[in-house]
């Protein structure tokens, strides 16, 4: 079984957002890239992955590893209008994201770090481990081992699940008038777990 590693988890004052961000620098000039390209068949191309996958848009854009906002666009439009062009790196990585990727992703395994950390970012903005798992539609009992560290792999799916719903989530703070059972145990959890992060 390969297991593809992923970042550790950062310290100090560091709070998580740079986590949503895809994983490249910002696209700059397209002309280092090429001309922009026609959006409708990659529009189309995203529309028929959400359909045979199941997979909502904004995980799409994770694992093809593209700005959600540009995905968002290209399926909605912008102003009522439907987006012409779309970037030319933008398009090539969704190009590669074939139904044969978005099912190898479901059961390729990967380090579980940033995930628990965007987890526990939630949480801490308010938002409990059975809402993430309702909007996601993951088990309660999964995310929960997750975020408190029993689990430390979980399939590129479910990792770039859980980073999905942070970037939609992030500054949107959930109400929480007491803290529930099972933000008081995973609060203990990161507690215990603090020395040992500290000494590492």
């Amino acid at each position: 079984m390969t297991i593809q590693m992923m970042a550790h988890e950062p310290t100090g004052g560091w709070d998580g957002r740079e986590l949503l961000d895809p994983d490249f620098d910002a696209l700059g000039d397209a002309d280092d890239y090429g001309p922009w390209v026609d959006a409708a068949p990659f529009r189309a191309h995203v529309r028929h992955l959400m359909e045979l996958t199941g997979v909502p848009w904004r995980t799409l854009a994770v694992l093809a590893d593209v700005p959600p906002q540009s995905v968002d666009h290209l399926l909605r439009g912008r102003a009522g209008r439907p987006v012409p062009r779309l970037h030319p790196l933008i398009a090539e990585r969704l190009f590669h994201l074939t139904h044969t990727a978005v099912v190898d992703a479901g059961r390729r395994r990967v380090h579980a770090a940033r995930t628990r950390v965007l987890l526990g970012c939630l949480v801490d903005r308010g938002w409990l481990i059975s809402e993430i798992a309702r909007r996601t539609q993951l088990p309660v009992s999964g995310l929960s081992a997750l975020a408190i560290g029993e689990d430390t792999v979980c399939s590129q799916l479910v990792a770039a699940t859980v980073k999905a719903a942070a970037q939609a989530l992030w500054d949107t703070r959930q109400p929480v008038r007491r803290v529930p059972a099972e933000q008081t145990v995973l609060q203990g959890h990161r507690a215990d777990r603090a020395p040992a992060l500290a000494a590492a």
